[in-house]
């Protein structure tokens, strides 16, 4: 079990790697579209409320659809939701992307800190720097500065989060447990990619 003082020691632990993918990442903003950007916005711009609601239901019934027949509704309702609320703004867009970035650098830290185990010494700046190192990384670049590439993000996001929890469980049937399982449910309506969580 975790502290009260441990918890409020993990507090800069995780914001300093999140708030430095952030920091590295703002200027993107400033980008337009890119490539395949275009096909995520048309899928679902211009569409009344109704309309974008029945696209993103069939995606979670029928997948992305012809020629990949991906499975990645989860992503897919996050575009519609960024159609919805901020219309054809790039910025916006890519934003999501920055904090996913900035979630996946904290929730890095924080497995880390988790697998170094939290009596262990130099466990904090263990965590820390690898939250830094993920923050930093340079293929990072094309999975937060381009928009379709959210899928990477969010299925990186469901499998931290599930690998995070189920590390913090102690029975196969408590809260973290289960919360565990429906994380790598959630990582694999995200992308295929989810696959390497439960191996």
């Amino acid at each position: 079990p975790v502290s009260r003082r441990q918890r409020f020691a993990l507090v800069p632990m995780l914001a300093m790697p999140a708030l430095a993918a952030i920091a590295v990442y703002l200027p993107a903003l400033s980008g337009g579209f890119l490539s395949d950007d275009y096909s995520l916005l048309h899928t679902f711009y211009g569409a009344d409320v109704r309309e974008v609601a029945a696209r993103v239901g069939k995606t979670f019934v029928s997948g992305v659809g012809p020629p990949s027949n991906q499975y990645r509704p989860l992503t897919m309702a996050s575009f519609a939701l960024n159609t919805y609320f901020s219309g054809a703004n790039a910025a916006a867009w890519r934003l999501v992307n920055v904090l996913l970035h900035g979630a996946n650098a904290a929730l890095v830290a924080l497995l880390a800190w988790q697998l170094a185990g939290a009596a262990a010494r130099g466990a904090r700046s263990a965590a820390l720097a690898a939250g830094l190192a993920f923050a930093w990384f340079a293929p990072s670049v094309e999975a937060v500065a381009w928009v379709a590439a959210r899928f990477d993000g969010m299925s990186l996001f469901w499998t931290l989060v599930a690998a995070c929890t189920f590390l913090a469980s102690d029975r196969w049937r408590d809260r973290y447990s289960l919360a565990s399982l429906g994380a790598t449910v959630l990582a694999f309506m995200s992308k295929e990619s989810a696959a390497i969580g439960p191996a």
